[in-house]
């Protein structure tokens, strides 16, 4: 792995594309350094990095689209599947050469925040904890331009299926909106995933009857849900649509909160399409020395194409397990307790309860029950959060979302409940806060620069609700 590792370097600089990414990395982490901290006195170095994000749909293709299309393209591929590397090593050192030709440019990104240091106050731990997750999330996007780039030769092809692949997880915010109207859209959107994959199976185990089995099950087991349970089919979709969100975990630790399971996601995506990867080339392996001994009129033994099927549902297999289990690691890491998992991180400490919500929170001798109002894909992260800090701090205290599409008549059970409220609940008490207590608009500073201005006081207004007197609006569970 150190030699392919070394090898993969030394092209990347030997040609234009190492120096291209360093040089247009470093003018724009300048250009957005310079426009948002020195030249606006700012101290949030992760906002930086965090509008970085875009060119990095540009960059991570050109870094990822030659490091198996190429070896294809020159026919030395044959040169590195007979070498004494072992395939999973192979894929590694060209990843982590990937990986070093694009954090390279960071090392300028690690001493920014000393040099705003130097002038005033800033927080590392936020700083340094952006710069881990740049880095992370452009080491998934790398991970999958990999796997791309494995299945052609053609390195333009590669870039543009990167490229698309990773504007769509940019801006999957917005699609995953689309799929909140309705049951339907996400039964047609399952279908043609699971059209994919049975093209997918029936090309890896090279058998028409293999793809069209996994079609027929997995169009019947929709079917059976679009029919008895299609706000499940809706639910599954949008957690699915969440998981392709890429650039959402980045997102939540500029945000402030240092993230655990944003970690592990990461890690995961890693992980997956590194494996896809040499699931790729162990597939070539086979295709290249068939047609070798086609090529040599070399007769195939028989029972080849069982073997070839068995081969092939092996690996459909294993790319089940290997799924299945990087999916229980991450539910696992998100069902524990935030207060593990997720640490605040944020300069004014946002997500931070202040010791009379804890004292409040731990008094509670009843269930408190909030409901947060609002679509799948649409949440307030800072809410969210804040909740779930809530409940981490008392056994007493949970929340569920009720989204309006799948949940029509909720909202009307609660007088002024609408999307983005929350309503607390504590028995057959009930108390409606609106989106905009929790966001309080300066108005000192609409009035005096037209501009409004948020801050987010939605601890003030979840501590309120749950302390409020019975003889004023009876929501008060406390001894």
């Amino acid at each position: 792995m150190k030699a392919i590792f070394k090898r993969e370097v030394k092209s990347y600089f030997t040609g234009m594309i190492g120096w291209v990414v360093a040089a247009v990395s470093l003018f724009f982490l300048g250009l957005y350094y310079t426009n948002r901290n020195l030249l606006y006195a700012s101290s949030d170095f992760a906002s930086v990095l965090y509008t970085m994000t875009m060119i990095l749909l540009f960059l991570l293709p050109a870094i990822s689209m030659r490091s198996f299309a190429e070896e294809r393209k020159n026919r030395t591929d044959q040169l590195l599947l007979t070498s004494p590397v072992s395939i999973p090593a192979i894929v590694a050192g060209k990843f982590l050469a990937e990986v070093a030709v694009f954090a390279l440019p960071l090392a300028a990104a690690v001493l920014m925040p000393l040099i705003l240091k130097a002038f005033g106050t800033v927080s590392l731990v936020a700083a340094y904890s952006a710069v881990l997750g740049y880095l992370l999330l452009g080491s998934a996007c790398l991970a999958v331009g990999t796997w791309i780039s494995a299945l052609t030769e053609n390195q333009i092809l590669a870039y543009l299926a990167t490229f698309g692949a990773l504007l769509v997880a940019y801006i999957m915010d917005g699609i995953q909106t689309m799929f909140t109207t309705g049951n339907l859209l996400a039964f047609i959107a399952f279908m043609v995933v699971v059209l994919i994959a049975s093209i997918l199976v029936g090309v890896i185990c090279k058998r028409l009857t293999a793809g069209v089995t996994v079609f027929c099950v997995g169009a019947v087991v929709l079917f059976i849900l679009f029919r008895l349970r299609p706000a499940w089919l809706l639910t599954a979709f949008n957690a699915v649509l969440s998981a392709l969100a890429l650039f959402d975990p980045f997102q939540d630790i500029v945000g402030g909160m240092f993230s655990i399971p944003a970690i592990v996601y990461y890690l995961s995506v890693i992980g997956l399409f590194l494996f896809l990867t040499g699931q790729r080339w162990n597939a070539a392996v086979g295709i290249e020395e068939g047609n070798a001994m086609k090529k040599l009129n070399v007769k195939l033994p028989q029972g080849g194409s069982k073997r070839a099927l068995h081969s092939g549902m092996y690996a459909s297999a294993l790319a089940v397990v290997v799924l299945a289990v990087i999916i229980l690691v991450n539910l696992v890491i998100r069902a524990l307790p935030t207060k593990y998992t997720e640490y605040d991180i944020s300069t004014t400490s946002l997500f931070t309860l202040s010791d009379t919500t804890e004292n409040l929170l731990h008094e509670l001798n009843a269930d408190v029950t909030a409901y947060y109002l609002a679509e799948s894909g649409q949440e307030d992260a800072n809410i969210t959060r804040l909740l779930d800090r809530y409940a981490g701090e008392s056994s007493h205290f949970s929340w569920q979302q009720r989204d309006p599409v799948l949940y029509p008549t909720f909202a009307q059970q609660y007088d002024g409940a609408s999307a983005g409220s929350v309503v607390l609940v504590c028995g057959d008490n009930s108390d409606v806060l609106s989106y905009n207590d929790m966001y309080e608009m300066d108005l000192e500073s609409y009035y005096t620069t037209g501009t409004a201005n948020y801050s987010f006081q939605a601890e003030n207004a979840l501590t309120s609700g749950i302390a409020r007197s019975p003889a004023r609006r009876p929501t008060s569970c406390t001894s």
